[in-house]
């Protein structure tokens, strides 16, 4: 069976690999280090009776994880270092047995640990059964700096989708046209989201633009966030925590997704907005979206400036016949990265059928 370590139970990534155990006939087995952060635990998030907890980093050599090593046909570990130095010490466990080692991972993080990261990562770099599964642009050159000569696929998060009903733009083509134009962003609310700048370009751009924005999360910028709002007296709403029923009413109510991040891994909230079909505004550090999720022109635009995300939403709110092809093909590619999809994809690869995909879809080969 694929063993699976994780840093946690995370929901995004298990509910591919349950649809994979699925598709395999299989019982899936979860090592897991930590227990599940409490902003998780809001999105209900509940762990299944085959996750195993094993504490701190001294439990890579423990019981445990032995039986977890010789259980494997193949091994999946969610990125290369949380928690440290546990999951790199077991990557290389798993390494040496030979068989293939699967790391999904959104590459290598700037930042005062860097240099230490990469010193525990070149070791590795040799092995030739280990695969990235390389989450957001970038992520292969980050390796590929490293000197890696692992294979590479892409490889993305997916969750299951809130509802199955696609939005349109049919019939109420002309009622979208004559009210204000519906941006919804969702996520935590902390800087590098960058929704302060978002509440204020709203409110800039509603000068001359009929526009509402809902935003859904919560975090420690919330009360600053609801202070702005009521300073410029924008035309934004803070949602809050969102429920799944709740959230799902959101994405139903609004014309465009909008992600503004300074950073994004990936961002899951981008697959849930391919499910409702809805063109998508993002930012160029959210790495998902750079030809994965967002393909500029086609189901959506990734910014860079103000004036940028400026005529991105006024081409969708005056061009429909635009905006319905966004949306179309926003259902497309919500099919897929969607968890039954990238789990056959990562099921025929595990069973040695490789399949051919284009470059910017899951299990596609990618160059390293």
């Amino acid at each position: 069976m694929l063993a699976a370590a994780l840093p946690y139970y995370n929901r995004h990534v298990c509910d591919i690999l349950e649809q994979t155990y699925a598709l395999r006939k299989q019982t899936g087995r979860y090592l897991v280090w930590q227990n599940m952060p409490e902003f998780r635990s809001g999105n209900d998030w509940t762990e299944p009776s085959s996750v195993e907890k094993i504490g701190n980093w001294t439990a890579a050599f423990s019981k445990p994880a032995a039986r977890w090593i010789a259980m494997g046909e193949a091994y999946f570990f969610l990125g290369f270092f949380d928690p440290f130095p546990a999951m790199p010490l077991l990557i290389k466990r798993a390494l040496r047995t030979g068989k293939k080692v699967y790391v999904a991972t959104e590459g290598l993080k700037h930042n005062n640990r860097a240099a230490l990261r990469r010193s525990i990562l070149r070791p590795l770099r040799g092995y030739a059964n280990g695969t990235l599964l390389a989450m957001g642009s970038g992520c292969v050159d980050d390796f590929r700096a490293l000197g890696f000569d692992w294979s590479a696929l892409n490889f993305g998060y997916a969750e299951k989708a809130l509802k199955s009903v696609p939005h349109s733009l049919g019939e109420e083509a002309s009622e979208a046209g004559n009210r204000p134009l519906r941006l919804l962003a969702v996520g935590q609310l902390i800087s590098r989201k960058r929704y302060e700048w978002l509440v204020e370009f709203i409110a800039k751009l509603s000068h001359t633009l009929p526009i509402e924005l809902r935003i859904c999360g919560t975090g420690v910028e919330e009360e600053r966030l609801r202070d702005i709002v009521a300073a410029l007296a924008a035309p934004v709403e803070l949602m809050g925590f969102c429920a799944p029923d709740r959230l799902a009413r959101q994405y139903e109510w609004a014309d465009i997704f909008i992600h503004p991040a300074e950073y994004e891994g990936w961002g899951v909230v981008l697959n849930h907005a391919l499910s409702f079909g809805l063109p998508i505004l993002a930012g160029t550090g959210v790495r998902s979206a750079n030809g994965i999720l967002v393909r500029d022109n086609w189901n959506g635009f990734t910014c860079a400036t103000d004036q940028e995300y400026e005529a991105a939403v006024r081409k969708l709110h005056v061009d429909l016949a635009f905006r319905k092809q966004c949306i179309s093909n926003s259902e497309a590619l919500g099919f897929t990265w969607s968890v039954p999809e990238i789990a056959r994809r990562l099921a025929l690869d595990l069973d040695g059928h490789e399949g051919r995909y284009e470059v910017n879809e899951p299990m596609a080969k990618l160059s390293i």
